[in-house]
């Protein structure tokens, strides 16, 4: 059962609430004042604290900002308990890092529901991060490690070797050691990238960035995603048949230019030389659907549903590189913005991605 510190001076309101969440499962510690609370809160780690914000001694907000200071109660849920709602006081605590308010007297069933709510969220961030910790430790460095062993290694053979070398071998030596740079770069972009996203989705709500923003789709904006594209795929220039209707979206055209690439480098990727590769568009009620779709390998049922953060399928078959990041951030840019991602194929038999996009009206 998750444990919960209780921490109020006051018994008439300590006791009484301890009394309610035992009696609905949970394990319960208390503390009397603020400084007895932050030492509990170190020493016994509670899932979540409930604290009063006007003590003697050490007040709530003091409680709040000592805990926040320890990396293993950074994202413990903080709810306080105050006798009335002010707004520089809410603003203040949310500064901190407090999770919600609430009124005195307060009602049990809402409260039971809010503390629910609050160990819900809590307990899905910490098996997500659990998850990313795994695969930081197992796949990140080994995805940082490879292309700077290529820019250190070619650099060294130039070195060592520069009076034997001629301008084509210098040429192609340089070649490499770009390659391998602009890989490494693309690992870092698409994990930092990842991370910011995370982080706002797991806040209470979408951070106003996503939400009073526009730009226009055209068919040049496709054109300049492809050229890019067509730089890393040469071979593949004839290959893809595209279709796209203008539009006004209500996102920021960098977020769409990044979820285009990645679509269609995907379907590039996966698939052979002089197949074709599909880009369609449509205006669907108040959303702008765009479809990426390929004839390459394809995903069973089961392989679309196993895909996410830090998961690439076929890893060793298809010699695949980077951190498998790409659907996982488009997914969480649609999130953010309102948008939904969907995937549908059959092995062999190719693979189409559609994406919802909320479409901007004045």
């Amino acid at each position: 059962m998750p444990t919960i510190l209780v921490i109020d001076d006051e018994e008439s309101v300590r006791l009484p609430l301890s009394d309610l969440l035992r009696f609905d499962g949970f394990d319960v510690l208390e503390a009397k004042d603020g400084k007895s609370g932050v030492e509990m809160a170190t020493e016994e780690v509670p899932d979540l604290i409930i604290c009063d914000i006007m003590m003697p001694g050490m007040d709530g907000f003091e409680v709040l900002e000592a805990l926040r200071k320890f990396s293993f109660m950074a994202m413990t849920p903080f709810i306080f308990l105050t006798a009335r709602i002010d707004p520089a006081d809410t603003e203040r605590g949310l500064n901190l890092g407090a999770d919600d308010y609430v009124c005195k007297p307060f009602e049990p069933t809402q409260l039971i529901e809010r503390i629910r709510s609050r160990l819900g969220k809590y307990r899905i961030m910490k098996d997500s991060l659990n998850e990313v910790r795994s695969n930081l430790i197992g796949k990140v460095p080994h995805e940082f490690k490879t292309p700077l062993n290529g820019i250190l290694g070619f650099a060294s053979m130039m070195k060592e070797n520069a009076h034997m070398l001629n301008s084509g071998e210098v040429r192609d030596f340089s070649s490499l050691i770009l390659e391998s740079g602009e890989r490494m770069l693309q690992t870092v972009v698409n994990y930092v990238r990842y991370l910011e996203l995370q982080i706002d989705l797991g806040q209470d709500e979408i951070p106003g960035k996503y939400c009073d923003t526009h730009c226009h789709f055209e068919v040049v904006d496709m054109d300049r995603v492809l050229g890019r594209l067509f730089n890393q795929f040469p071979e593949r220039k004839n290959d893809v048949d595209r279709f796209i209707q203008p539009v006004g979206l209500a996102l920021e055209g960098d977020d769409l230019e990044y979820m285009v690439y990645q679509l269609v480098e995907n379907a590039l990727k996966f698939s052979r030389s002089a197949s074709r590769v599909s880009i369609s568009t449509v205006v669907d009620a108040d959303s702008y659907v765009l479809s990426v779709a390929d004839r390459g390998q394809g995903m069973s049922n089961d392989q679309i549903s196993k895909l996410g953060p830090f998961i690439q399928l076929n890893r060793e078959e298809q010699e695949q590189q980077g951190l498998g990041l790409g659907l996982s951030v488009v997914d969480s840019i649609c999130r953010l913005y309102g948008g939904s991602i969907s995937i549908t194929g059959q092995p062999g038999d190719g693979t189409r991605v559609i994406l919802k996009l909320p479409i901007y009206s004045e």
